[in-house]
């Protein structure tokens, strides 16, 4: 993370003279976020406050930041509707008050549960660019789109996975044992290298009796793809994400897994028995959910690696050969091209 660590130690330079700064801090649930966020608050004098953003919807609007407040000796006002623009002036008046005693970081992790008034003070304290020295940190899931501040005094930290050689020492650590390199590559890949989902299944992986076998450059989806079953929480996680499609946008999602993580509209629409009405709108609604992202010239790519294993799995064995079958025929049609 020494990247994404020099981002923030910048941000703290500069509110170290007397410049608000916020850092938006971006990724996956279990990429390590939170871990980051400790590393970088370990090695830094600031005054600091921690606190999280509550789950469910029934919490008073700005209770968090005046949580904040309490933890820098600082007095939240009192106002009468704490939605209300004037509730948001009085905050962030007082934010400010509370930094100028000294170097402050305000921690917020879970942004993605705040409150609308609690992200419109943040774009206030953002907007406003005070002489202070305040560092807000802002950690979340981008799994929706969220009102987040921009501008000059505003910085986004996207933390990505785990590169090959990172999941190589993680691998190392977990089973105690060194691994075999395609098993390493082919992990990192169907697990996009998150922290958490590889933790999550290194129990699973037969180290040994990869070592044993002559394996070469294994593909995710060749005849040494690795046998995972991925714990219900993984699969419940991903079943949430479902919820919201239609029949019709699952049965698409369902069809391209079987073609691989990233896959030709052409192929999809050759395996299909779905009209090319339905395909469209199904791939259209994905793409607006973010479980899609489009590669452009009709190929498309599932987000997460993982959303892609999960549907493939549930896929019961009977359609899973039928679409397989499909595939390889439609993949034939194209061999003289």
């Amino acid at each position: 993370r020494v990247p994404e660590l020099a981002a923030l130690r910048a941000e703290a330079g500069l509110a170290r003279l007397c410049r608000c700064r916020v850092v938006l801090v971006s990724g996956e649930t279990g990429v390590g976020k939170s871990r980051l966020v400790e590393e970088f608050v370990r090695s830094l004098d600031f005054r600091s406050v921690r606190v999280s953003c509550p789950r469910g919807e029934d919490g008073p609007p700005l209770w968090r930041w005046e949580t904040v407040l309490s933890e820098l000796a600082a007095v939240a006002p009192i106002v009468a509707d704490r939605n209300g623009f004037p509730a948001r002036v009085a905050f962030a008046e007082a934010m400010l008050r509370a930094a100028a005693a000294g170097p402050t970081l305000v921690v917020l992790d879970d942004l993605q549960r705040a409150d609308e008034a609690s992200l419109a003070l943040l774009i206030d304290l953002a907007d406003r660019a005070a002489d202070v020295a305040l560092l807000v940190i802002c950690a979340y899931r981008d799994e929706r789109v969220l009102p987040l501040p921009t501008g000059p005094a505003v910085v986004r930290v996207a933390v990505p996975g785990l590169v090959v050689a990172e999941v190589d020492d993680l691998v190392t650590d977990l089973v105690g044992a060194k691994a075999p390199a395609p098993l390493v590559a082919q992990l990192r890949q169907r697990t996009d290298g998150n922290p958490m989902l590889i933790t999550t299944v290194a129990a699973q992986l037969d180290v040994a009796g990869w070592a044993e076998r002559a394996v070469g450059a294994a593909g995710a989806d060749g005849a040494d793809r690795l046998p995972i079953l991925w714990p219900r929480e993984i699969q419940a996680a991903v079943a949430a994400r479902l919820v919201p499609l239609t029949g019709a946008t699952r049965a698409v999602l369902g069809a391209a897994a079987v073609l691989g993580r990233e896959f030709d509209l052409v192929l999809l629409e050759r395996i299909t028995p779905l009209s090319e009405v339905d395909l469209i709108d199904g791939l259209d609604e994905a793409l607006r959910h973010g479980l899609l992202s489009s590669r452009g010239d009709q190929v498309y790519r599932f987000v997460r690696a993982v959303d892609r294993e999960v549907l493939y799995d549930d896929i019961g064995a009977t359609d899973r050969a039928r679409l397989h079958e499909a595939a390889a025929r439609a993949l034939l049609a194209f061999g003289p091209m």
